[in-house]
C-alpha cells in the first residue's frame, strides 16, 4: 500500500519482478544442518558414513600412506553478501528511469529498502555458516572429550596430559587467588578508607576475564586434528593470546586516563590554590596492597615458569596479565602511602609510569599473536634446521630458500627441501628424508612434525613434467631388447629410469648364457647398449651383465626389484615370460668372470628437447 502511494501499482509491480528476478541469481545452497554429538560420534567411527567419507592416499608433515582419513563430505555454500547487494542495487536502479508518479527520492528509498531486504536474505546464510562453523568445532570437543573414555579412539599422548592438566591447574589457581583478593580488597577499601582500593579490587575481579580466556584457549588447543583442523587447533592459543593482549592495552589505557584525569585535577586545585578533599586511608588499605603486590607476583612467576616449560603462548600473556594486578597495586600502594604523607600526586605519576609498562607489555604480546596468526617464519628454527639437515649422511645439500617453520600453538612445524644424489635409488632417499626427519625432531623438542622434500636436481623445471614416464621408457627398452638380441639373453632382471639434466638414462641388467666368453659378452653388451640408446629420446644407457656364481639361485630372485625411477621386473625372458634358462656351470675360468662386468662407454651427449 506505502508503494502505491509512493509509485504507483504499475511501479511497484516491475519493482517487485525485479526483485524476484535479482533473488533468483542469488540461490545459495542451505548448509547442512548441525548433528548432534551422538550422530556425529557415530559417523567418525564408521569408515562407510555418509558424512565422513573418502580413503586416499594422503602426505602428511613428514610421512605418506594409504589409509582412511575422515573428511566432511558436504560442501560449504558461499556467501555472496556483496555481489548480491551490488547486483540487486543495479537491477532495482533500473526504475530510475521510470517516471515516478511522485519523485525519484521517493524511488531510491523504496530502492534502499529493497537492497535492505536483500541484504537480510544473505545475513542469514552468514548467520548459518557461522552457526555451522560453531557447532563443529563444538563436536570436536565433545569428540575429545568422549575419546578419553573407556572407550576412546583417539588416545592422548601422557606428555600432553601432563602440559593439559599443568595448564589447567595454575590458570585455576589463578582464579581462586583473584576471587580471594577481590574480596580482601575490597574490604580494605572500604573499612580502610581507600578509594584507590576499592578501584584495585574491581580491577581483580576483571582479571577472572583473562583467566576464563586462557582455560578457553588451552581447552581448545589441546584438541586432536579433525577434518577441518587437519594440523591441530594449536592457533586457538594465539587467539586467546591476542585477546589477553587486548585486555592488557585496555588496562593501560585505563591506568592512563585516570592518572590523567587525577592529575590534571591537582593541578588545577593547586592553582587555585584549593586543597582536593579526601578521606585518610588506613594502615588496613597498605597491608592489603602489600598482600596483593606479593600474591599476584608469586602467581605470575608460577604461571610464566608453566608457560615456558609447556611453550604456551596464552599461558605466558595470562602470567604477563597477573603481573599488570600486581602493577595496579603498586600505584594504588604509591596512592596510599602518598595520601598518609601528604603528596597525593604520586598517585598520579606512578599511574603513568606504570601504565606505559603495562602498554608495552601488551604490545609484546599482541605482536607475538599476530605473527604465528600470520606464519611469520620463525628465523631460529630454519636456520636450526637447515643446520641439522646438511650435517646428515646423503644430504648433498639444503635449499635454503625452501626451508619453512611455522608455529602452531606451542609446536613448531617445519619443512625443507635436501638435494641428494641423483644416483640415488627410490628406497635410498626415502631413509636419507627419514634420517633428517628424525633428526631434526630428536634435536629440537619443540618440532612436533617435519616434512622433507627430496630432490636430485638444485633446481626444478616445468619441463620435467613433459618428459615420458619411466613405465613408458621401460616397455620400449624392453621390446628393444626382444626385438634385437632374443637369441643372446635370457633374462633381464630389471629396467631403472633415471632422470639426469632434463634427460632420460637407461640401466639394464640382463643374464646372459653362462658359455659366453668375456669377449663376446663385451660385444653383446655394446649390441645392447647401442640399441637402447637408438631410442628416441634416451640420453645415455648403461648395461650390466649378471654372472650368477650360484645358477639355480637366479631363478629364485626377487620377483620385483627395487630400482630408481624406474620399475624392476622377476626372472623371466627378456619380455617378462618365463623362459629355460642353461642351469649349467660358468665356465669362464678368469678371476673377472666372479664379478659384475659392467660395459659401458661414454655415448656423445644428444641434446633433449
Amino acid at each position: 500500500d506505502l508503494g502505491c502511494r509512493l509509485m504507483g501499482p504499475l511501479q511497484v509491480s516491475v519493482l517487485l519482478a525485479l526483485l524476484c528476478v535479482g533473488l533468483a541469481f542469488h540461490s545459495p545452497t542451505p548448509f547442512p544442518k548441525p548433528r548432534t554429538h551422538r550422530a556425529l560420534v557415530a559417523a567418525r567411527r564408521s569408515a562407510a558414513g555418509a558424512w565422513l567419507q573418502r580413503g586416499t592416499i594422503t602426505a602428511h608433515m613428514g610421512h605418506s600412506h594409504a589409509h582412511d582419513h575422515a573428511v566432511a563430505s558436504s560442501s560449504e555454500a558461499p556467501i555472496f553478501t556483496a555481489g548480491t547487494l551490488v547486483r540487486s542495487a543495479a537491477v532495482t536502479s533500473i526504475l530510475l528511469l521510470l517516471p515516478p508518479r511522485h519523485s525519484r527520492l521517493k524511488m531510491a528509498l523504496s530502492i534502499a529498502v529493497g537492497c535492505f531486504l536483500v541484504a537480510v536474505g544473505s545475513g542469514k546464510s552468514l548467520v548459518l555458516k557461522v552457526r555451522w562453523r560453531l557447532s563443529s568445532l563444538y563436536s570436536s570437543f565433545l569428540a575429545h572429550q568422549t575419546s578419553t573414555g573407556p572407550s576412546a579412539t583417539f588416545v592422548e599422548s601422557p606428555e600432553a596430559a601432563m602440559s593439559r592438566k599443568a595448564a589447567n591447574r595454575i590458570t585455576w589457581a589463578g582464579v581462586f587467588v583473584n576471587l580471594a583478593l577481590a574480596g580482601f580488597k575490597l574490604a580494605a577499601g572500604v573499612f580502610g578508607q581507600s578509594a584507590a582500593m576499592i578501584a584495585d579490587a574491581g580491577h581483580s575481579l576483571s582479571d577472572l576475564l583473562s583467566d576464563g580466556v586462557t582455560l578457553w584457549a588451552v581447552r581448545l588447543s589441546r584438541l586432536p586434528p579433525d577434518s577441518d583442523h587437519p594440523y591441530g587447533h594449536g592457533r586457538f592459543e594465539a587467539l586467546g593470546a591476542l585477546a589477553i593482549a587486548a585486555l592488557l592495552a585496555s588496562t593501560a589505557f585505563g591506568f592512563g586516563g585516570h592518572a590523567y584525569h587525577s592529575l590534571t585535577e591537582f593541578s588545577r586545585a593547586s592553582a587555585a590554590g584549593m586543597d582536593l578533599a579526601t578521606s585518610t586511608p588506613t594502615l588496613l588499605a597498605v597491608a592489603a596492597a602489600v598482600v596483593s603486590i606479593l600474591s599476584k607476583e608469586v602467581l605470575y612467576r608460577a604461571t610464566a615458569v608453566v608457560g615456558q616449560r609447556l611453550n604456551s603462548q596464552v599461558l605466558i600473556a595470562n602470567a604477563w596479565h597477573h603481573r599488570s594486578d600486581a602493577f595496579s597495586s603498586v600505584v594504588a600502594l604509591v596512592g596510599i602511602v602518598g595520601a598518609l604523607l601528604g603528596q597525593p600526586i604520586l598517585d598520579p605519576l606512578a599511574g603513568l609510569c606504570v601504565a606505559g609498562m603495562v602498554a608495552i607489555t601488551g604490545l609484546q604480546v599482541g605482536w607475538d599473536s599476530l605473527t604465528q596468526l600470520t606464519d611469520t617464519v620463525d628465523d631460529e628454527a630454519v636456520k636450526r634446521a637447515s643446520e641439522i639437515a646438511m650435517n646428515c649422511d646423503g644430504v648433498v645439500s639444503v635449499d635454503q630458500k625452501n626451508v619453512r617453520a611455522r608455529r602452531m600453538g606451542s609446536d613448531i612445524l617445519v619443512d625443507l627441501r635436501v638435494q641428494i644424489s641423483p644416483h640415488v635409488p627410490a628406497s635410498g632417499a626415502n631413509q636419507i628424508a627419514e634420517a633428517v626427519r628424525w633428526r631434526i625432531l630428536e634435536s629440537m623438542p619443540a618440532v612436533s612434525e617435519v616434512l622433507v622434500h627430496v630432490v636430485s636436481q638444485p633446481q626444478s623445471c616445468p619441463m620435467m613434467a613433459q618428459l615420458r614416464p619411466a613405465e613408458a621408457i621401460e616397455a620400449e627398452v624392453r621390446s628393444v631388447l626382444r626385438n634385437s638380441l632374443r637369441k643372446e639373453l635370457s633374462t633381464v632382471h630389471k629396467v631403472t629410469v633415471h632422470y639426469l639434466n632434463m634427460q632420460p638414462c637407461v640401466e639394464v641388467l640382463v643374464d646372459v648364457d653362462d658359455d659366453l666368453r668375456l669377449a663376446d659378452l663385451r660385444q653383446l653388451a655394446h649390441r645392447a647398449r647401442t640399441a637402447i640408446e637408438a631410442i628416441e629420446d634416451v640420453a645415455r644407457a648403461e648395461v650390466q651383465l649378471y654372472l650368477d656364481a650360484e645358477p639355480d639361485s637366479a631363478t629364485d630372485a626377487d620377483p620385483n626389484p627395487a630400482g630408481s625411477g624406474g620399475s624392476g621386473d622377476g626372472e623371466g625372458g627378456i619380455d617378462g615370460n618365463p623362459t629355460g634358462r642353461n642351469n649349467a656351470t660358468n665356465t669362464i675360468p678368469d678371476e673377472q668372470s666372479r664379478r659384475l662386468i659392467r660395459a659401458m662407454v661414454q655415448p656423445t651427449k644428444r641434446e633433449f628437447v
